[in-house]
């Protein structure tokens, strides 16, 4: 009989089958790999597709915040309709649009609500403020925007008198320019410091020096603020002997324009103008004089009151 030799794999064989098997799992992983990369990439491509063509588009829009245009206006000229879709939209062009071609709103913003609904907020440009242009005026809304110019004094609806506004070069619908003019700036910072103290009842803003501020409530009461640091302070301060010291029907100016003294001077507010454009010395003479010499119409001497008031405050 012939012996028959069994035959063995070798190391070297094993080891060649092995890493033969290594690679064939590999090359399945990036197979599998580029599968699920190209169903992914088609899944996102559809859903990009439908989202801007059949998903979220316009069904309802809301129109909040305006007395002077119906939403039916105002829609109209935005440029969006119902249909279009939310993504497509470009609400920071349609809010343009809207200021552009409504010269009586002041702002506007517009939010989308998924999945079909969209809504547009707007402040409408009300009369607030008047400038003279001599024989003239010239209405501002809130917002700095013109609302009229060249109309006579009787057709003036705004509330507050502003002094030392330029707004000759600006037509009726423009809006006036805080980068272009600084006095907006000062402007700004008396309203948020008037907001701040729940002073509603201004009735003019001196912004003629940018030292000697100054303003008016109630047309009876001048009150001068100096310059524009620690408005809020000075406010509080006159709107706290307002309504605690003088009479309702009491007349003239209270000087706050250096934090932590305050006096009062009756008179009228129309001789108040006067004492605005002196120095800082010589109206806080005047003031003191004034004080000293006159008591309010309850008999008691003004100047004193006042100064117990600023006491009360600064503890």
């Amino acid at each position: 009989m012939k012996e028959v030799k069994k035959t063995r794999n070798t190391p070297s064989r094993e080891a060649a089958r092995a890493a033969n098997g290594v690679r064939h799992r590999k090359r399945r992983k990036r197979s599998y790999t580029l599968y699920y990369l190209l169903l992914l990439f088609f899944v996102l491509i559809s859903g990009i597709t439908l989202s801007l063509t059949v998903f979220f588009n316009i069904e309802t829009i809301k129109v909040n915040g305006s007395s002077l245009n119906s939403a039916e206006q105002i829609i109209n000229q935005s440029g969006i309709k119902k249909g279009n879709n939310l993504f497509r939209i470009n609400p920071e062009k349609a809010a343009k649009l809207l200021k552009d071609n409504m010269q009586n709103i002041d702002s506007v913003r517009i939010e989308r609500k998924f999945p079909s609904s969209l809504i547009i907020n707007v402040t409408d440009a009300v009369p607030t403020y008047y400038v003279s242009d001599g024989n003239s005026y010239t209405v501002i809304s809130e917002g700095n925007r013109i609302l009229d110019t060249g109309i006579a004094k009787e057709q003036v609806t705004a509330p507050i008198r502003l002094e030392g506004l330029e707004v000759s070069k600006f037509q009726k619908g423009d809006f006036i320019d805080g980068k272009a003019n600084a006095k907006l700036e000062l402007l700004q910072k008396i309203k948020q410091a008037a907001a701040k103290n729940e002073l509603t009842n201004i009735t003019a803003i001196n912004l003629i020096s940018d030292v000697d501020l100054s303003v008016e409530i109630e047309g009876r009461i001048t009150v001068r603020l100096g310059n524009s640091t620690e408005l809020s302070y000075k406010i509080n301060f006159a709107q706290n002997i307002i309504d605690t010291k003088l009479d309702k029907d009491e007349v003239g100016v209270i000087d706050a324009s250096k934090a932590g003294k305050i006096y009062f001077s009756p008179g009228s507010v129309a001789s108040s103008a006067a004492s605005m454009i002196t120095s800082s010395g010589q109206a806080t003479s005047n003031v003191q004089s004034g004080s000293s010499a006159g008591k309010n119409s309850s008999g008691v001497n003004t100047s004193s009151k006042l100064t117990a008031s600023v006491g009360t405050g600064s503890e």
